[in-house]
């Protein structure tokens, strides 16, 4: 689905974004240039990036258990 569409930016920019190491909103936006056009997805981008960042910090807390 499309988040942004000054930048046609999908959620799946977001996540790749995410995965390659962004480690905040504003990292992300620097990528994908994001919420930097009209500022309408703001909230929905916002929302993206954290979902997809918990993800990714639990995959990790996960596989540490694993470990322990």
């Amino acid at each position: 689905m499309y988040v942004c569409i000054c930048y046609a930016v999908r959620e799946r920019d977001i996540e790749r974004s995410v995965a390659s190491g962004a480690a905040s909103f504003e990292e992300v936006q620097k990528q994908l240039q994001i919420s930097t056009g009209c500022g309408a997805c703001r909230l929905e981008a916002d929302r993206c990036y954290r979902r997809f960042a918990l993800s990714k910090h639990s995959a990790r807390f996960s596989s540490a258990e694993e470990f322990a």
